[in-house]
């Protein structure tokens, strides 16, 4: 339930990518203050769902290990537990990551997460670190350029689509129904040629 405002909230979660006849085990856990109470019911699933057949695009994971990081004592005698935050800087600083709370960070990379920058900060009472700072990045489609009797012919990946432009600085524009391998005629003026990735 929304809190305090009775109304539910839908949460959408990718659980990543599997291979026919694995299993899965889902676990809900909720959490909650005793010292506050809100009106009732303040934690309720009114569904689940499962859908499956996704993009098939594997998740991106960086992981943090704190090894040396000098931690206090419980009252127990055991090591004071660590906290972790994960950040993320794509051109604007470093900014907290919601719900990256874990020291694993999974996710499933998009076009604007190409070339931003990730780091985990681990804390524990009378200490703290930063992890170092790690990037994302793909491989770019090829596209390849073989002569042909009449002119030449590119050819390209499946997952990219064929751009052209009258300059090398554009405007750029998607040849409607170009597919590999393309025929390009060597007469009739300039043109540049560019892929655009579809899929990651």
């Amino acid at each position: 339930m929304g809190h305090e405002a009775g109304v539910q909230i839908e949460t959408e979660a990718r659980l990543g990518v599997f291979q026919p006849g694995d299993r899965l085990s889902i676990q809900f856990r909720g959490l909650w203050d005793w010292a506050g109470l809100g009106s009732g019911p303040a934690w309720l699933i009114a569904g689940a769902q499962l859908t499956q057949g996704g993009s098939g695009i594997a998740d991106c994971s960086f992981s943090v290990e704190a090894d040396n990081l000098t931690r206090a004592l419980t009252g127990e005698g055991a090591p004071a537990p660590l906290s972790y935050v994960w950040q993320r800087d794509c051109g604007a600083g470093f900014a907290d990551i919601l719900g990256a709370y874990r020291p694993v960070l999974s996710f499933t990379p998009t076009a604007s997460d190409y070339g931003c920058r990730y780091r985990c900060l681990i804390l524990t009472p009378g200490a703290a670190a930063t992890s170092d700072v790690a990037r994302w990045f793909i491989t770019p489609p090829e596209l390849r350029l073989e002569h042909s009797a009449s002119g030449l012919i590119l050819t390209w990946p499946d997952s990219a689509v064929l751009e052209s432009s009258p300059s090398p600085t554009g405007p750029w524009s998607p040849l409607a129904n170009a597919a590999s391998p393309f025929p390009v005629p060597t007469a009739g003026g300039q043109r540049f040629y560019r892929l655009a990735r579809t899929a990651f």
